[in-house]
């Protein structure tokens, strides 16, 4: 299967010190179907629960100048039952590690106004960059294609988060005059195309990649603020950029990394796919690309999304460089979490093993039946919570490569 179309930006000279630093943790898998017995891990042992209770502004209490004072207890909430929607655009910075939950009001006022310098910074170096032409047709393209449909702006500027002359391209102005529908959601657009474009200068060795749109629309339909929008894309692409890399090694750990999960939870399903040629679990490459974006409607894959940063931000290795400061923008080592959203589609898979075991007969089965998966939400949702909880207690860890 082929990777992802990439475009990079070579613009060396445009780079400031906003620099990302990723660590890929060399995890083969986890042996926890041995330590914790098949029924820890059963399919069937999990209950189709409905949906618990998202986290509510009533569940949180601030101090006088805006510290979060419960946020462990949050966390819990989210793990389980997400954000309310109407505090997804509040929260998600706490949850990214933009902000700390414990900064004040005046702390995160500054923190923005840092945070909009830099985001300025980015793209005033898109608009005079030469090499950045191509990347930018590109975004532009892929831009226009997104589905930014989740809501509405609810007045929201167009250019909240920017000076009055931030920059929009002729490209992308003229790409949405042309099209028939193209006012109907041109300000999110054109903030999707801005952002994607300032990445592309932040991250050179990564630029452009199809596939990331459909992360960074997210971010886009939900945090009103621009430049904290960037950043909060840019903490998820702290951990998800390696699904992009040029050469693959990202995407095919994460799916190694899948075929642990399978082979430790499941074995004789992992027996039957390796079986018939798919152990790799290729299957399952856009579910890992996009992190389900494309196979879930959005308020379920939020939730996924949400409770896997919950879990991150609760055992305490987030991003790894502390939140609310210049590191977060300046060659911070970004630590991957304990990846739950991995976790979630081992369950899908699990969750298709009868149609694996007795109806596929070769490679091509398998990509068929897991290219319009039918996901039973809530019974993968609560196999996930089993599954990371036997891991975080009590897996232990082989060496690179283990099998």
């Amino acid at each position: 299967m082929s990777s992802p179309s990439h475009t990079q930006s070579s613009v060396a000279s445009t780079v400031f010190a906003v620099g990302l630093g990723v660590g890929v943790a060399a995890v083969a898998g986890v042996a926890v179907g041995a330590m914790f017995g098949a029924s820890a891990l059963s399919i069937a042992a999990a209950s189709k629960q409905q949906a618990r209770p998202p986290l509510t502004a009533k569940d949180l209490r601030r101090d006088e100048e805006g510290r979060i004072l419960n946020w462990r207890s949050a966390l819990r909430i989210i793990q389980q039952g997400g954000i309310s929607p109407e505090l997804r655009g509040t929260l998600w910075p706490f949850l990214l590690g933009v902000f700390s939950p414990d900064s004040t009001e005046q702390a995160r006022a500054r923190e923005l106004a840092r945070l909009r310098g830099v985001y300025a910074q980015l793209l005033r170096a898109a608009r005079a960059a030469v090499a950045f032409g191509e990347a930018h047709r590109i975004i532009v393209m892929d831009g226009l294609r997104t589905d930014l449909r989740g809501g509405e702006d609810r007045g929201v500027d167009p250019g909240a988060g920017l000076s009055p002359r931030h920059w929009d391209s002729r490209a992308a102005r003229d790409a949405l005059a042309a099209m028939p529908e193209g006012a109907a959601h041109a300000p999110r657009t054109l903030r999707l195309i801005r952002l994607l474009s300032a990445y592309s200068v932040h991250d050179p060795e990564t630029g452009y990649c199809q596939g990331m749109s459909d992360l960074a629309a997210v971010v886009v339909m939900l945090v009103p603020d621009e430049a904290l929008a960037f950043a909060c894309f840019e903490r998820v692409m702290r951990h998800a950029r390696r699904n992009f890399r040029h050469d693959e090694t990202g995407i095919k750990h994460q799916l190694l990394q899948l075929a642990h999960i399978l082979s430790d939870t499941d074995p004789p399903l992992y027996a039957r796919l390796r079986a018939l040629d798919s152990g790799d679990c290729m299957f399952a490459y856009r579910m890992v690309v996009v992190m389900l974006r494309r196979e879930l409607p959005l308020p379920r894959v939020l939730l996924v999304w949400e409770a896997a940063w919950a879990h991150a931000a609760a055992a305490g290795r987030g991003d790894g460089v502390p939140t609310g400061s210049a590191a977060a923008y300046a060659g911070g080592t970004s630590i991957p979490p304990p990846d739950f959203v991995l976790q979630f589609i081992a369950a899908v898979v699990r969750g298709q093993r009868r149609q694996v075991m007795s109806c596929c007969h070769g490679t091509d089965d398998v990509l068929r039946l897991f290219s319009g998966v039918q996901i039973d939400f809530w019974l993968s949702l609560a196999q996930a919570q089993k599954q990371y909880k036997a891991y975080s207690q009590g897996g232990r860890v082989p060496r690179a490569g283990a099998q």
